[in-house]
């Protein structure tokens, strides 16, 4: 086993030999990016937004390994496949949803306490912060055309939320709400911005369209 500096390309050379075998393993590593070359990611991905403006993949993930277990978004350049930068919000619970705006310089984030948290989708800076229910977010969509944002649940309820850009003073932000949308817990959902439909599913193995 050995490791080999390239200083030219910034870059780390680990390889090893079997002794029973004549079998070979190299990794190669970056210098200012730590993560193993064999993932996408070297913690667990739990929930994925592609940005096709700026061609970057933010992906929420938590890292088990870490003794307070760190929960982030990381943002990837989708034409080199390297790691840009890493959003930390100080999450309660694994992120377990992700939109954008409509002109993706904003991204919504919720949890799996119910949160649901806007950043700026270049300097990560948490710009805003939705109150907190007892359910998992498992769906997030902004409408640009309302400018709203629709949060599922994986409690059956649904919230429509106002862009808090757009609130008046004394205005509510909750919109609407909807409880028990479905008999059992919602799992997956998609939303149709043209025909202003959305769709979700449990694991009872129904659909629902509203």
């Amino acid at each position: 086993m050995g490791i080999v500096s390239i200083s030219k390309h910034r870059k780390l050379l680990a390889y090893c030999m079997f002794a029973l075998t004549v079998a070979r393993k190299f990794h190669v590593y970056e210098y200012e990016n730590p993560f193993s070359p064999e993932y996408s990611s070297d913690s667990a991905i739990t929930t994925l937004e592609f940005s096709n403006v700026k061609l970057e993949i933010f992906v929420g993930g938590c890292n088990f390994a870490s003794c307070a277990i760190d929960r982030f978004i990381k943002v990837w350049n989708a034409k080199t496949g390297r790691p840009e930068r890493l959003f930390t919000g100080d999450f309660n619970n694994e992120i377990t949803a992700l939109c954008f705006d409509k002109k993706q310089r904003r991204i919504f984030a919720g949890d799996g306490d119910g949160a649901i948290k806007v950043f700026d989708s270049v300097t990560g800076v948490c710009i805003h912060k939705l109150e907190s229910l007892s359910s998992e977010v498992t769906f997030l969509f902004f409408n640009s055309i309302d400018k709203t944002l629709l949060a599922i649940y994986r409690n059956s309820e649904i919230r429509i939320y106002k862009d808090f850009k757009k609130i008046e003073p004394g205005e509510r932000e909750l919109l609407r709400l909807i409880r028990s949308a479905h008999t059992k817990e919602i799992t997956v959902a998609d939303y149709h911005l043209a025909l202003n439909l959305f769709a979700f599913g449990s694991n009872d193995g129904y659909i629902k369209v509203w």
